[in-house]
């Protein structure tokens, strides 16, 4: 008997191949234009493979019950490619292993998906930069050992910080995981008209600014005014729309800084050959990405403090206790807000109310008991609080 309001089995079973389908579709779409990146230049963000960030960010939000979409996808990806059938199978079972482990430790270091406190966004980092690329640098190379006889990285490369962590492929990974996290957190709450157009104007002057890095008349901005201007507008993005806007910003950087990598007439082209230059301004555009992002969830965390203040505030009005210490702070947080704004001098006069609940509480037993007076000697405490 089939209950009522209860899904068929054939529903869900529907339902679910659509989402499975979709979602390796997203995968094998990703996975094209990570080897269409790499084809292009090797110098920032080195070797990008995109759905790593996905799959991590589906395994925390769907949970480890989604490794059939990281098996289908790779393999996939890697006929397309052309690769040997062990090969192929080997790098699917390491990108698996690699997903199933970073869910695994995120999980058990308190992840939240909502990345709504800033430790949440700084262990996603950690995780990705110390612990997800070197296990997958180890088993990339140890299956190239075991396919091709390759001989295997030495300890000294292994333990090189610049080659064991990989700081530019993790930051890649963070923002595609940390994009999708924050625009199911949205959608979770609801997407309201007002925040889309905001999100699609600042989008479209990011992606502007961004063709500044593609064109021929290059010498009278250089490619440091260029990143600098592109930073401000990813902390305008971070400010008005939070970790979604900002990993937005990040990711139209990462795709303009790519394809201008190539670009014979971009600014690039006026540090030539210069190995260290190229290294400062991929490691400047890793300090973009990264605390654009920690900016943004450091003021959803001052937003949430606020809001619960707020909430605790309103509570100590209305249980009457005598010590509002929630109530008198979100009134000095509002004064100082006033004062900001505003011209002139402001000032927060609180009465205890609860002098007034015991005088109407004497009164009425007065009038029960026939009394014709109530004398109270207690005065009412005023605070006064000045700006």
């Amino acid at each position: 008997m089939q209950l009522p309001g209860k899904p068929r089995s054939w529903q869900k079973g529907v339902r679910t191949g659509f989402l499975l389908a979709v979602a390796v579709l997203v995968y094998v779409l990703l996975g094209k234009i990570s080897y269409e990146f790499s084809q292009i230049n090797d110098e920032v963000s080195e070797n990008i493979f995109l759905p790593q960030g996905f799959s991590l960010a589906l395994g925390l939000l769907a949970g480890l019950r989604s490794w059939p979409v990281v098996v289908i996808g790779q393999l996939y990806l890697g006929h397309e490619q052309g690769l040997p059938w062990l090969l192929n199978l080997l790098t699917t079972l390491a990108n698996t292993a690699v997903m199933v482990t970073g869910v695994t430790c995120l999980r058990l270091a308190g992840f939240r998906i909502s990345i709504e406190r800033s430790i949440d966004y700084l262990l996603l980092i950690l995780v990705e930069a110390i612990i997800l690329q070197p296990v997958s640098r180890i088993l990339g190379s140890y299956i190239l050992w075991l396919v091709s006889n390759n001989l295997l990285p030495s300890w000294h490369d292994f333990l090189d910080p610049g080659n064991f962590w990989m700081l530019e492929q993790a930051t890649c990974q963070v923002s595609i995981t940390s994009v999708l996290l924050a625009y199911n957190d949205r959608w979770r709450h609801g997407l309201r008209p007002q925040y889309v157009l905001e999100l699609a104007a600042l989008s479209a002057m990011a992606g502007w600014s961004g063709l500044f890095l593609l064109q021929a008349e290059g010498h009278w901005l250089s490619l440091l005014h260029i990143i600098s201007t592109a930073y401000l507008g990813t902390l305008l993005m971070a400010s008005r729309l939070g970790l979604a806007g900002a990993m937005t910003g990040n990711i139209i950087l990462l795709i303009f800084t790519q394809y201008a990598m190539h670009n014979g007439h971009s600014p690039f082209v006026q540090l030539g050959d210069a190995r260290a230059q190229l290294e400062f301004i991929n490691l400047l555009v890793v300090g973009v990405m990264l605390s654009s992002g920690f900016f943004s969830t450091l003021l959803r965390e001052r937003d949430d403090q606020t809001r619960m203040l707020k909430i605790l505030a309103h509570q100590d009005v209305l249980t009457g206790l005598y010590n509002r210490r929630h109530f008198y702070q979100y009134g000095e947080q509002l004064l100082a807000r006033l004062r900001r704004h505003a011209h002139g001098e402001a000032s927060l006069i609180a009465i205890d109310l609860d002098f007034f609940k015991r005088a109407d509480h004497a009164l009425y037993e007065a009038k029960r008991t026939g009394r014709n007076r109530v004398i109270s000697a207690e005065p009412p405490p005023i605070l006064e609080f000045h700006l």
